[in-house]
């Protein structure tokens, strides 16, 4: 999981989700049976629901953010960032709450080792993956890794993260989204340039077999100029796939209200589109109505569960009264 996906860098620093190329759509697909926008999340099933939430006394007090759910072996593992600190920067730990569905309930496991989770856990060639973030922190010390676990709890290494060089430029990878692609992963990412701030853009990478290749960008931060929820910065990179079509979440930022919204994006031939000039969710959620940020979606049959961080205030780093929640999608 993410260093608190956006809730864990210091003021200086914000991070809202991977963008992809944008512009209005106006072409039309099957989806959720019926003929629906090119890009649509589905039908919103229910106003959707709080599945964990400050904790008096434990490690998620204050804050409990960065849902990273993934179903392994007939159980629903959700990673999550808890903090317990009213501090700008927050003290936050890994944690690991585990379902038999995937609306919970979900209980708060206390046998989790490992390095703080960076997001994206998958499952890939039999065992879950997810990426480490060793030092948190934004600008070149970040030294990300891959790892895998056959069972969720103890995690092994598999391959540090190169930095990525483009146009001159080396980037450092965060808020990393993994989707197993047959013999190799795609890495999707928030790119951290040498000098650190917002303002950033969302890249790609591949990797195979102790290899990383195929580094690009996908989505400038020029690309979303024109859209004000999202222009400020962009972060959080997450895909999901329905009726043959790829789409990306991500968070976007606006300033100077800190306000972040979750938005869509579809992939075609000439790569990503963002799906509208507004967010693809509404803020407002009775248990968190300021911003929505940490997309995690998971695909169970016939629905989408779009997990995701609902905050009481704005802000960059924690002390951000944030919760878990759940909106739930028709979407076939």
């Amino acid at each position: 999981m993410r260093f608190p996906r956006d809730c864990v860098r210091v003021a200086a620093v914000i991070i809202a989700g991977l963008v992809t190329g944008c512009g209005s759509s106006t072409t039309t697909t099957n989806l959720a049976g019926r003929t629906s926008p090119q890009c649509s999340l589905g039908t919103q099933l229910g106003e959707g629901r709080q599945l964990l939430a400050p904790r008096p006394g434990t490690f998620y007090s204050v804050d409990v953010l960065n849902p990273d759910v993934v179903a392994f072996h007939g159980r629903y593992l959700m990673y999550f960032s808890g903090n317990d600190r009213h501090t700008e920067g927050g003290n936050w730990r890994e944690g690991l709450a585990i379902a038999t569905s995937p609306t919970g309930p979900f209980r708060v496991q206390q046998n989790l080792e490992g390095n703080y989770l960076n997001g994206g856990t998958t499952v890939w060639q039999g065992h879950l993956w997810h990426v480490v973030e060793n030092n948190p922190i934004e600008g070149p010390e970040i030294r990300s890794e891959l790892a895998s676990s056959s069972d969720g709890i103890h995690w092994r290494h598999g391959s540090f993260l190169p930095g990525f060089t483009d146009s001159g430029v080396t980037y450092h990878g965060a808020d990393f989204w993994l989707e197993p692609q047959g013999s190799h992963l795609d890495v999707y990412m928030l790119l951290v340039p040498p000098q650190g701030g917002i303002r950033r853009s969302l890249g790609f990478a591949s990797y195979t077999a102790g290899h990383w290749s195929d580094f690009h960008i996908i989505l400038p931060i020029s690309a979303v100029a024109r859209l004000p929820w999202a222009s400020s910065d962009l972060g959080e990179p997450t895909t999901f796939s329905v009726a043959g079509n790829d789409y990306l979440l991500f968070v976007g930022l606006a300033e100077p209200s800190l306000i972040r919204s979750i938005g869509l994006a579809s992939e075609s031939a000439t790569g990503w589109t963002v799906c509208s000039d507004t967010p693809a969710t509404p803020n407002g959620a009775r248990w968190g109505p300021a911003s929505s940020i940490d997309p995690s979606p998971l695909i169970v049959g016939d629905r989408l569960y779009l997990y995701y961080g609902a905050t009481k205030t704005n802000g960059f780093g924690a002390n951000l009264g944030g919760s878990v929640g759940v909106r739930v999608f028709a979407v076939r």
